[in-house]
This record gives C-alpha cells, structure tokens and sequence, in this order.
C-alpha cells in the first residue's frame, strides 16, 4: 500500500541558499538602487503617490485668536498589489553523484534562476521609469532632443531642460541619473564632455581621458548622481540565434532618489515587498530529481510621477 505522505511535505526553505538568494547582486542589474524597497505586511494597500511637495502661496500671518492655517504635502493614494515570482531548476541525482560539491551544484543552479529573475525585475523598473507614452510607462515629464548625444554639444542643456521641467513641477530637483552603458560610453567619448572632463584625469598617475575610455565620466554630473546601468537581454526566441539588447535602451532618466526612503517619504519609485526573496529545494522520487526553487512576492510602483524626466533615444 503507497504511503499517505507526499515527497512535497518534505519541502523546506534552505537557510543557507536563501541567504545566498538576498546577498546575490549580478553586474550591471540597478533595479535595487533605483527602486527602494518598502517591506508591506500584506500582498495588497495603499501608498501616498506624492503629486507636488509644497502647497502654493499660503498666508501665515495671523491676529491673537485667529485658527493657524494648515498646510501639507499634495499627496494622493492609490494601490499597489505584490505579486508572487517565482523560478526553479532541477538537479538529477547523476548529476549529483558526478558532481564535486553539491552544495556548489546548488549553488550554481540558484544562481541562474536569480539572473533570470534580476531580469525580469530589471526590464519592469526600465518599463516603469519611461514616459507615460510608452506602454507601461508610469513618468509623467520628458522630451527627444533634437541631437544625439554622441555628436551633440548640448548635453549639459539638455539635462539643465529635464532638471528645470521638474522643478518648475514639484519644487525639487533631480539627484539621480540613470545612464545606459551605451550612452555613457558615448558621453565619454564626445569631444565636448572630453573637453570638459580632461583638466579633471589628464596628469594624474597617467589616468588621460584614453586610458580610462567609458569610464571617463564623473560619478556626479549637474548634482545627479550617475548610475550606470548595464544590464543585458537575449531577446531570440529559444534556440534561435543570439540577439543582446539593452535593456534600459539608449535613453537617460532623471529622478529624485531620497537618502532615508521610507514610507512618506517622497521618491520618484518604490517597490513594495511582501515577501522578500526565498529559496526552498524539494525531491521528486521519479524521476529522482531535486528543486531548487527561488521566489519572492512585489510590486513596483511610480510613487511621484512629477519627480522625474526621461531623455529618449539618444544615440544615433
């Protein structure tokens, strides 16, 4: 008579390779710097979507017995909804019996489902953090200059257009810009950034402008902060020919990043998370097969859609 007890309730969540799970940062993936998370109790709520920072011109001056007038941010709300992600791979026991470490085959399989998850959560905050004409789009500012920036001299002017346009909006100035590796090597090898940035590298331990090449560009430009985002897409179909895109395309985004984001505190992003990232592992007994299994449960949201400015397609 077959047991009454499933393999399933064998299934645990592995300390160890869940801590490898919330420790695993993949090269060139921004989603964490850009997208500050907000621990949420449950999978769904409401958040303070912040429409400007300041109430306009307000009179304080007041006799003896007079009510104080009150005054707050422009704030409204609306609803996030964390949503459960979730990747496995399998590991057969010949595979286990021809593996070195089993812990490192784990180690190794886990590793590919996170890639694979960063970018998914990667190409979400790129679709986010575009104009609201684009599809998925949650920005509400931005513009195409009229010059690509690997031949324009307006660069400088272009960042003073989206850095102005957001503070003639919400009183406050962008501190953070996102550039795609592509553009950011394209900056740097502008004649006129290189003029610019020369007097500041060349003479110094021979780092000259052709020795450091796309990394020639200052980690603050215009107060913004620079954050390179290099993370990459194949975007063929399985088993077709191999096809790498960008996936923050070639366009520049200008947003406000607070030092302490928190919960009212506003920012141009959030994401809300209900679950942080977990790895549980479980055996199939036929076939012989273990799961490695990562998953996590978020949403990600523009929680101030003023407070931000996208410079699109910028190369030629």
């Amino acid at each position: 008579m077959p047991g009454t007890k499933s393999p399933r309730d064998l299934q645990i969540v592995d300390a160890v390779l869940t801590n490898i799970a919330r420790a695993y940062k993949p090269d060139g993936f921004i989603y964490d710097i850009v997208m500050p998370t907000i621990p949420v109790e449950l999978d769904s709520g409401r958040y303070p979507v912040f429409d400007g920072f300041f109430d306009d011109d307000v009179d304080n001056k007041v006799s003896d017995r007079a009510v104080t007038p009150e005054v707050d941010f422009a704030w409204s709300t609306d609803s996030y909804y964390c949503e459960d992600y979730r990747l496995k791979a399998s590991i057969t026991a010949k595979e286990e019996r021809n593996t070195h470490s089993v812990i490192r085959l784990r180690q190794t399989k886990l590793e590919g489902i996170l890639t694979r998850m960063a970018l998914r959560r990667e190409r979400r905050a790129a679709t986010l953090l575009r104009k609201t004409d684009v599809a998925g789009g949650g920005l509400n500012l931005g513009a195409t200059p009229s010059t690509n920036w690997d031949t324009s001299t307006a660069i400088e002017s272009d960042i003073m257009t989206g850095a102005l346009a957001v503070r003639d909006v919400t009183g406050m100035v962008t501190n953070t810009m996102i550039i795609p590796f592509k553009v950011a090597y394209a900056m740097a090898l502008n004649t006129t950034i290189r003029a610019l940035l020369r007097w500041d590298v060349t003479g110094e331990s021979g780092q000259a402008p052709i020795r450091l090449g796309d990394r020639l560009l200052p980690s603050v430009i215009h107060g913004h902060r620079v954050i390179i985002a290099g993370a990459m897409r194949n975007t063929a179909n399985e088993g077709g020919t191999k096809s790498l895109t960008d996936i923050w395309g070639d366009h520049v985004r200008l947003i406000y990043l607070p030092q302490n984001a928190g919960w009212g505190v506003p920012s141009t992003a959030y994401s809300f998370r209900a679950l942080p990232e977990a790895v549980d592992r479980w055996q199939e007994k036929d076939p012989p097969v273990e799961y490695v299994r990562a998953w996590e449960c978020v949403d990600e949201k523009i929680t101030a859609p003023d407070a931000g400015y996208v410079l699109s397609s910028l190369l030629s």
